[in-house]
């Protein structure tokens, strides 16, 4: 049986913001893919919470890649959830793509799947493929995405899909 996605809802800046919210997240899908265009006012990191909860431990492990610098692993834990090396550059769009299945599960802790790039205006780019596991094992209803410094600048989107 073939999947399909479907647009649950797609945020434009146009106010600046230092968070971007999905709430009320429908529980009827099987997986949530999140897809961005983003750019923030300064280089910066950007961060994901799961409903709300910013004191969870967040578990992840990425692979980081550069134009300028041999591919770099990391892990990391705690209650600040960096997407890896998810690093917005200023004024520059970056691509992300994030994956996380069951996120309707009530038993499960949850994980997810991210990649992301990022060119600056010299032609230089940086990028990460990486996962997590959130010690969340209710229902996901909200995802709030954040930067560590700065703002979303105005026409960032981040688009969320379920996938049926």
């Amino acid at each position: 049986m073939a999947s399909t996605f479907i647009a649950i809802q797609t945020i434009t800046t146009s106010t600046s913001p230092s968070s971007i919210t999905f709430s009320s997240i429908p529980q009827t899908y099987k997986h949530l893919c999140i897809i961005e265009n983003v750019s923030a006012s300064t280089e910066t990191e950007q961060k994901m919470f799961v409903n709300a909860n910013t004191s969870a431990v967040y578990r992840y492990g990425e692979m980081n890649f550069s134009s300028t610098a041999a591919p770099a692993q990391y892990r990391n834990s705690g209650t600040t959830n960096s997407l890896g090396n998810t690093t917005l550059k200023t004024n520059v769009m970056s691509g992300v793509e994030i994956w996380i299945p069951n996120y309707v599960s009530t038993d499960l802790s949850k994980s997810y799947l991210y990649r992301a790039t990022s060119i600056d205006n010299t032609g230089s780019n940086t990028g990460s493929y990486g996962f997590g596991q959130m010690d969340e094992v209710g229902a996901i209803s909200s995802l709030t995405f954040t930067i560590s410094s700065g703002t979303y600048n105005n026409d960032s989107n981040i688009t969320l899909y379920g996938l049926a």
